[in-house]
């Protein structure tokens, strides 16, 4: 029976992975600087340690077969460094060397990606191409892409596999992001329309595949990456019109086609940056991060579908 090491076990994605784990059999240890969640604690096959990564001692994780690391700040600053921002994972990994951790499964982001030189209205799969340039990215997407180095340097031990988890915008149930539809305000919004598509995956068929990849463990390649999106993806007018349904769209919007945005986003940053003031701008005006959420694309998952035999749900489309 595999033992499992799960970080952030009592956030959004942590809670319910460890839920699925345990219901599959799996001795879970989760980590957390938080207290240990009620709904959990009556399990056999679950024990707690709340611990923060960047300081405290960590366990011993001789005889664990696998370490899924969801834990890392969800809102970095930019005046705090990477090797800082990392120093949890960092510790965590030379914990799991010393034991000999066979599987490595890392939770990453698709907004690591290069979406500001990928061409337009392509398709993103697991071919392509992360971005390294952190400065013209967002504080999250810089922190992921230099994370998912730190996981890939980690393959390099002869008994060790990677496996890096790259889901789409996360919804549960109606619950739906705005990520997608421009600048969003009470007042006022300004929608930046296109023709892509939106890259949504619904949260219990996203830890369906995350336990899949698990259970694939030590038969994987020495680094797999692995995106988990929806079926039939709504596109972006779709996307809007059900968060106008559901009233998370004001009614006074104005809507401006994302090429000429990205041109004021192209000015804006070009004279930030010649005064050295680009790293205090919000994400939405760095290149890359508005090319990740803004510009158009299609989505694959058939990767995802081939290695792990996973059936996506599509509750948006559903309402659409």
């Amino acid at each position: 029976m595999m033992k499992v090491l799960v970080t952030g076990c009592n956030g959004f994605i942590g809670k319910k992975l460890t839920k699925a784990l345990i219901s599959s059999g799996f001795h879970v240890l989760g980590i957390d600087l938080t207290s240990q969640d009620a709904e959990l604690s009556t399990s056999p096959l679950f024990s707690f340690i709340s611990l923060n990564l960047d300081s405290d001692p960590l366990p011993d994780l001789l005889g664990f077969d696998c370490v899924v690391h969801l834990a890392i700040s969800m809102n970095p600053k930019r005046s705090q460094s990477s090797a800082e921002l990392l120093n949890g994972t960092y510790r965590l990994l030379q914990a799991m060397e010393s034991a000999k951790v066979p599987i490595l499964v890392g939770m990453s982001s698709m907004s690591v990606l290069d979406f500001e030189y990928v061409k337009e209205n392509s398709t993103i799969n697991e071919e392509t191409p992360r971005c390294t340039n952190y400065e013209i990215m967002g504080r999250y997407a810089a922190l992921k892409s230099a994370q998912e180095a730190v996981f890939i340097n980690y393959s390099n031990h002869a008994w060790a596999n990677v496996a890096i988890v790259r889901p789409g915008l996360v919804y549960e149930g109606e619950r739906l992001s705005d990520a997608y539809a421009g600048i969003i305000k009470n007042k006022l919004s300004i929608i930046i329309s296109n023709n892509g598509f939106v890259p949504l995956v619904e949260i219990n068929s996203l830890i369906e595949g995350i336990n899949n990849v698990i259970q694939l463990g030590r038969n994987q390649k020495k680094v797999s990456f692995i995106h988990f999106v929806d079926d039939y993806l709504p596109t972006q007018s779709d996307y809007l019109k059900y968060l106008r349904q559901r009233g998370a769209i004001s009614t006074k919007s104005v809507s401006v086609n994302w090429r000429v945005f990205k041109i004021l986003i192209n000015i804006i940053f070009t004279a930030s940056r010649q005064f050295n003031l680009h790293h205090s701008l919000p994400d939405l005006l760095m290149p890359q991060a508005f090319s990740t959420r803004l510009k158009p694309f299609k989505y694959s998952n058939a990767y995802a579908k081939e290695l792990l035999g996973w059936k996506p749900n599509c509750l948006i489309k559903k309402d659409l």
